[in-house]
């Protein structure tokens, strides 16, 4: 919008400039033509073929200004969508990430009061969401300049809700399923709950139980949070740019 404005101000400068040469060369052409005693009928001949190229030369300079202007604030608006479509599909893409960590790890056992010891840990890195705010500042000047806050809350509390996600998937790991193990090779494959939660130790058993809680209240928040903003950013961008395709998402 910048050069936009720029654009805009260099283009009415340019206009009044021409305009003075203009003037400028009429007001000098008639004394001139006062001084030296001349018929001004002859001279007007002169003073007409100069005064045409001067105005086909600001007619020329003003339709170049106009299309140059045109075409930035069609580049600027191109801009605006691709930044916004990349920043609901990267909300997108966070959701069915998060989607099916519920689908796979959660829902199998969310009722279930050993939740905290059957829901398996995950292995392999987790996509953060990364919004490009800078990209997205346009947003601002719209009927919801609170969006751009909520999206980087919203990118925190992914960012948070992963971390717990790892944390709670190390201790399984690393902790939890050797203790399992050196029981099951005491007591044979037949354990309790109550014995895994034992041999575990009562302080690793509340570190994992509310790791595990953590993890299932902070993937559910993350899914309706993400949900409502691409509504939310899709709504926004199609008021905005509603000539434009703004892409959404389709749950199945």
């Amino acid at each position: 919008m910048g050069d936009a404005a720029s654009l805009k101000g260099a283009n009415m400068r340019g206009d009044t400039e021409v305009l003075l040469m203009i003037c400028f060369f009429f007001a000098g052409a008639l004394l001139m033509a006062y001084a030296e005693d001349l018929s001004l009928i002859p001279y007007a001949n002169t003073v007409l073929g100069a005064a045409a190229t001067l105005v086909a030369a600001f007619v020329g300079a003003r339709y170049a200004f106009k299309l140059q202007l045109a075409n930035l604030e069609n580049r600027a608006t191109k801009d605006k969508v691709e930044s916004g479509n990349r920043a609901i599909f990267e909300l997108i893409r966070t959701y069915n990430q998060f989607l099916a960590i519920r689908n796979q790890f959660i829902d199998e056992h969310r009722e279930n009061q050993a939740r905290h010891l059957l829901i398996l840990p995950m292995a392999g890195n987790i996509h953060v969401l990364q919004l490009n705010f800078d990209e997205l500042a346009f947003l601002f000047d719209s009927e919801s300049p609170d969006l751009l806050g909520k999206l980087a809350m919203l990118q925190q509390r992914v960012a948070s809700t992963i971390d717990v996600i790892a944390q709670r998937s190390r201790l399984h790991i690393e902790v939890f399923q050797p203790a399992v193990e050196r029981l099951e090779s005491r007591d044979g494959r037949t354990v309790t709950f109550g014995a895994m939660e034992q041999e575990l130790g009562p302080r690793n058993t509340k570190v994992l139980k509310m790791l595990t809680d953590y993890m299932v209240s902070g993937v559910d928040e993350v899914l309706t949070d993400v949900e409502n903003h691409i509504s939310e950013t899709h709504a926004i961008l199609k008021n905005i740019f509603s000539e434009h395709r703004v892409i959404k998402m389709l749950k199945p």
